[in-house]
């Protein structure tokens, strides 16, 4: 099968490596940074007796390769 042609692929943990693959893999980029400054934050809450927080969403962005 010839990709993209015949069929197209994506990945969704945004590694860098989908760059190297041939062709290059596109994927969803998740900020980590959020994504662990929203865990520690809930954390906190948790820990000091808040109890959990309002719901967080953090949305992903679409990075567009050669697989797609």
């Amino acid at each position: 099968l010839d990709v993209p042609g015949d069929c197209a692929f994506v990945g969704c943990d945004g590694l860098m490596l989908g760059e190297l693959m041939d062709p290059p893999l596109t994927t969803l980029h998740v900020d980590k940074r959020q994504v662990g400054r929203a865990a520690v934050e809930q954390i906190a809450a948790l820990v000091q007796g808040r109890g959990p927080l309002a719901e967080r969403v953090i949305v992903p962005r679409l990075v567009v390769r050669g697989s797609a």
